[in-house]
């Protein structure tokens, strides 16, 4: 997400495995002040969140941002959001001269490269994203 000359409100939002020459995630250009509420901005390529300007003013508050350390706003954390990803498995493998379908694995890797872009940003049981949103119920999705 890209903020020039404006300042978007973002609401229950994910952002996450996108790339730009400035950074992945959202980056606020000089001025920019983008609001956030309950998203999770993580797992983008180069920098996930990126304000630039001392003018620029974000208000976020119970969203997980991907930062060295969380960001000022109530209930906001820098803790991994535990996507389901690919399942058990961290990474995955492709390898299309194998015969398939293979599980994704090192030593059974797919051998149709779509089955490795079905990325899941479902959040799994243990993510401590879950119940930690704005008027959020324990256990309810962030």
């Amino acid at each position: 997400v890209y903020c020039g000359d404006c300042s978007p409100t973002l609401t229950n939002c994910t952002i996450s495995g996108n790339s730009a020459d400035g950074g992945g995630g959202v980056y606020g250009h000089d001025g920019c002040s983008p609001v956030l509420t309950n998203c999770i901005v993580w797992g983008n390529a180069g920098v996930s969140w990126t304000i630039a300007g001392e003018d620029s003013q974000p208000a976020v508050s119970f969203s997980c941002l991907e930062t060295e350390e969380a960001w000022p706003g109530e209930g906001n954390i820098n803790t991994d959001p535990l996507f389901c990803g690919w399942g058990n498995i961290g990474e995955v493998w492709v390898d299309p001269s194998k015969p398939g379908p293979g599980d994704g694995s090192q030593g059974s890797p797919f051998s149709d490269p779509r089955r490795a872009t079905s990325f899941s940003l479902a959040l799994s049981s243990g993510s401590p994203c879950l119940g930690t949103g704005a008027g959020a119920e324990p256990g309810a999705h962030h």
